[in-house]
């Protein structure tokens, strides 16, 4: 058991022996940051209710640099190793695919998307902040209609509806977990090993992240990326 230590003999050299103990106990860089941030948190509440009346000595601690790996995405051919397998499974996960891979939809987006957001003469979706749905930001916003969505969604449209029909509303279950109307992850698990993908580092957010590298690579303005994603 850890001896205790009071709050007044704790300065920033004992945080700084603290953090490097943490380390050689095996912990990761994040889970160090955690106990810093609560100690730090811990000061914090005892100095404002006045209970502590010195400095907080974590303030001149700095936190572990944490190593920055970018987000995964999919290459071109993973891409059309995917959409081969989504659309022999069926029109549903193609579209899901295409959704997030050209489109940049994120998981919410894509399970409520409905038919009248497709302008096919103008090439371009419209995803609405209304009263009948809201994206992330709460503001609308249009992408171009990627030309191999259209190819294969175009003969399937409905002049209203939603694409992908389900049973139940989107929204958080008294546990507070995240229920979406149409939930595609089992069938997303399925077309992934039928694409013999790695399923665990391949979830609906990287045809997303996809989205966004396609168009970095493709020189095109981080401006313009940020507003198709809706960032």
């Amino acid at each position: 058991v850890a001896p205790k230590v009071h709050m007044g003999d704790v300065d920033d050299q004992v945080v700084e022996r603290f953090k490097l103990h943490l380390l050689d106990s095996g912990l990761s860089k994040t889970t160090a940051n955690n106990y810093l941030r609560d100690i730090s948190a811990r000061f914090g509440r005892a100095i404002k209710s006045k209970a502590f009346t010195g400095p907080n000595p974590c303030a001149g601690v700095e936190r572990l640099k944490l190593e920055e790996t970018p987000p995964p995405y999919l290459t071109k051919e993973q891409i059309d190793t995917l959409l081969t397998a989504a659309e022999a499974h069926s029109n549903e996960m193609h579209w899901f695919c295409l959704l997030g891979i050209f489109e940049g939809l994120r998981l919410g987006e894509i399970v409520n998307a409905q038919w009248q957001w497709f302008d096919w003469q103008g090439k371009l979706l419209n995803l609405p902040s209304d009263e009948t749905f809201s994206v992330k930001s709460h503001k609308g916003r249009s992408v171009p209609l990627n030309y191999r969505l259209v190819e294969a969604m175009q003969p399937h449209a409905h002049e209203s509806g939603y694409l992908f029909e389900a049973g139940k509303p989107t929204g958080k279950t008294t546990s507070g977990a995240w229920v979406y109307r149409y939930s595609p992850r089992r069938v997303f698990a399925t077309v992934l090993k039928r694409a013999k993908l790695d399923e665990k580092r391949i979830t609906p957010h990287v045809l997303r992240h996809t989205f966004g590298t396609q168009l970095a690579r493709a020189g095109v303005s981080i401006y313009k990326i940020r507003e198709w994603m809706g960032h």
